[in-house]
């Protein structure tokens, strides 16, 4: 009886078994179903794909290749339109939401998008796209289903044309693809590129976000000497490395090893690390350090980086195989100390090697990276879409120089600037074109009001800018009534390098610079100066003549500005003069730093800084026309100008010292040559005169 028992209860046990081992394989069966065979909606058109429906990544992609030139349509502008898919909820056939909310990251390269001059939200015109879907992070994403709603997309076909940004891949050291994800032809912009998956002129490689990016924190301007030659606040590193490192740090007492405190948890982005429980602010401390070491980690890509280039802190990057940012375009070797892994034991002897002199021009290099394209998420995206920009239009290609600056003899350790032509072929220009006038002014309201009368008069001028140098004061008055337009730009501090600022608004490419108090030029006579300049754009050309002696002092060489009236002149001022707007990106971005500092800080010389910046990339000096040689105003107050000072020209003459010593030389040239409409003395009546009313001495 007691086995009969038994035997019912087995049976009912397996019976029972049975019935919940059906029921879960028919559910698995169901769920199958239900994730293979996908009922995508947007919100605007439904779709039904499949988890195999996806596009494989292509690893062989290069740009002839695997981007469909003919989308990008020529325009006057040679540029290429990019276009964001809509931000919709994609759900499964279920209502389910497929993906979580964006990030704040993702949101700001959206924005930065969406501001840049590529933007269209016209998708017929745009040839390069950017997928609704935040694939900063691999991590918590079922990249399955990434896929399937890429290939949803209305113009991803195989990905070609497409951009993915990626921060953090799900398996960053992987030598096959950048990224989990199946992304096809598409574009990767990644942060964790290696030389094994990386494809060379075709992916873009950027860095990884940093909070710095995001505040309000400013470069460090600390040049002298550091506390400590060598910083490593690396947490993530090979244990091997960090053996190393920790017997390099006994025998060097300016090599400061700091790690993550007890207690700590964000290793990503720490605020505070610690060396034998002292704290030392991250990232703050770089600033007292003269190089930093960066070394692969769990990430290769690291926000190490972009910190230590804030702070002004040199990388010493050792990390093999890591492809470094923009790389395509950016001489890394120039700001930074490129050292092979298999060196770790070596670093601290090859640093000790550096001169100061190459110190402070890596420096320099680092603070023009940083400000240029790593500052901020908008920076970093705009720098990536002038890229693929520039793969398409090759003719607008910029050079090495304008990727990185000015100095094109960087290995030279006396820092020659080289010459080389700053514009494309040919150099000349349409008239038909015109000009923009920029005015700088402060609080002189009646001349301003006569000088833009003045300027509208002259057939050439396209538009007037008028930069409103008084942040205490708002302009007031009867303005007047203009046919050509004007912009009223308010400044927010009283620099005179507020004038030279590369603003959106100067659409043509000749500019004209002329102080509020230049009211002494006639109509014939401005424009003549432009007609000039457009046979020699790449040239400073206006009015008011300055010239430099030098005066040798033992074996100390000095220069004196003059204003006397003679023969030879080596500059034209900037009050009344035409130049190139590609000289205010340089006057802005790539003039040497302390040269700026001592202009905003001493409140003069920025005339006198364009002169050497355009000398120094042309190696030709400025063309002064007509004989005018009288430009003081008679309707302005004596005290109301900077030169009524009686310091004035030793302040002036300091400027050329100073500017000597930033640029390493003096590439201002001397020359007796001056341009008028026709030759002197030569009998003309005035019927034959194209210029008539040119001015007086």
């Amino acid at each position: 009886r007691l086995v009969h028992r038994y035997m019912v209860l087995f049976i009912l046990l397996f019976i029972l078994i049975s019935i919940i081992l059906f029921d879960y394989l028919r559910f698995l069966k169901k769920s199958k179903d239900s994730f293979t065979a996908l009922n995508l909606s947007n919100g605007y058109r439904s779709h039904v794909v499949t988890l195999t429906d996806t596009s494989p990544t292509n690893k062989k992609c290069r740009f002839h290749s695997c981007f469909n030139h003919f989308m990008c349509k020529l325009n006057s502008m040679h540029q290429i339109k990019v276009y964001i898919y809509p931000n919709n909820e994609y759900r499964t056939s279920n209502n389910e939401k497929i993906f979580m909310e964006e990030s704040f990251e993702f949101n700001l390269i959206k924005e930065a998008i969406e501001k840049s001059k590529y933007f269209t939200e016209n998708i017929t015109e745009a040839c390069l796209f950017i997928p609704p879907l935040d694939l900063l992070t691999e991590e918590g994403i079922d990249l399955k289903l990434a896929s399937a709603v890429l290939k949803f997309l209305s113009r991803w076909e195989s990905g070609n044309n497409h951009v993915i940004f990626n921060l953090f891949p799900l398996h960053p050291t992987s030598i096959n693809t950048a990224m989990s994800l199946a992304y096809g032809n598409a574009i990767v912009a990644g942060a964790n590129f290696i030389s094994s998956n990386y494809r060379q002129g075709f992916d873009i490689s950027i860095p990884l976000f940093t909070k710095a990016m995001t505040s309000t924190q400013k470069f460090s301007t600390f040049s002298g000497t550091r506390k400590w030659k060598l910083i490593v606040s690396q947490v993530s590193m090979d244990i091997e490395k960090r053996n190393v490192l920790n017997k390099l740090k006994d025998l060097h007492p300016d090599l400061l090893m700091i790690q993550a405190c007890p207690g700590t948890f964000d290793m990503m982005y720490p605020e505070v690390l610690c060396k034998d429980s002292k704290p030392f602010y991250y990232p703050a401390v770089l600033q007292e350090g003269t190089f930093c070491l960066l070394l692969p980690g769990y990430y290769y890509g690291s926000s190490l980086l972009l910190d230590a280039m804030m702070m002004g802190c040199i990388p010493v990057i050792m990390m093999n195989d890591y492809v470094l940012p923009f790389n395509e375009v950016i001489d890394w070797s120039r700001a930074a100390i490129i050292v092979r892994e298999q060196q770790i034991g070596d670093v601290m002897s090859i640093l000790n090697n550096i001169k100061e002199n190459l110190i402070i021009l890596k420096r320099y290099q680092l603070r023009y990276l940083w400000e240029k394209y790593f500052n901020s998420i908008s920076s970093v995206v705009s720098t990536t879409l002038d890229i693929i920009n520039e793969r398409i239009f090759i003719h607008q290609k910029k050079s090495y120089e304008d990727w990185n600056g000015i100095y094109s003899s960087f290995k030279d350790e006396n820092l020659n600037v080289g010459i080389s032509p700053p514009l494309f072929y040919p150099l000349t220009c349409s008239l038909k074109v015109g000009f923009t006038a920029v005015i700088l002014t402060y609080n002189r309201i009646e001349t301003l009001f006569l000088l833009m009368q003045q300027l509208d008069n002259v057939p050439s001028l396209v538009k007037l800018l008028i930069i409103w140098n008084n942040p205490f004061l708002n302009p007031t008055g009867n303005w007047p009534n203009m046919l050509k337009p004007w912009k009223l730009i308010r400044s927010e501090t009283n620099r005179l390098t507020n004038r030279f600022y590369p603003f959106p608004d100067i659409e043509t490419e000749a500019v004209m610079a002329i102080d509020d108090d230049i009211l002494m030029l006639t109509t014939d006579e401005i424009e003549f100066a432009y007609q000039t300049w457009c046979e020699f754009p790449d040239r400073l050309v206006g009015f008011p003549p300055r010239s430099s002696q030098e005066l040798i002092n033992g074996n100390e060489m000095k220069y004196k500005y003059e204003s006397e009236w003679q023969n030879e002149l080596s500059m034209v001022l900037t009050g009344a003069a035409f130049y190139h707007k590609i000289y205010n990106y340089k006057f802005t971005y790539e003039l040497p730093l302390k040269a700026k500092e001592y202009i905003d800080q001493n409140m003069n010389c920025e005339d006198i800084a364009m002169n050497f910046l355009i000398a120094s990339l042309t190696g030709k000096p400025p063309i002064k026309v007509t004989p005018r040689k009288r430009f003081k105003c008679t309707r302005c107050s004596a005290n109301d100008s900077l030169w009524s000072e009686t310091t004035h020209f030793v302040k002036r003459s300091e400027c050329l010292k100073i500017f000597t010593q930033h640029f390493k030389r003096m590439p201002l040239q001397s020359v007796e040559f001056r341009v008028d409409p026709v030759l002197f003395q030569e009998n003309v009546s005035l019927s034959d005169k194209d210029f008539p009313d040119i001015g007086t001495v």
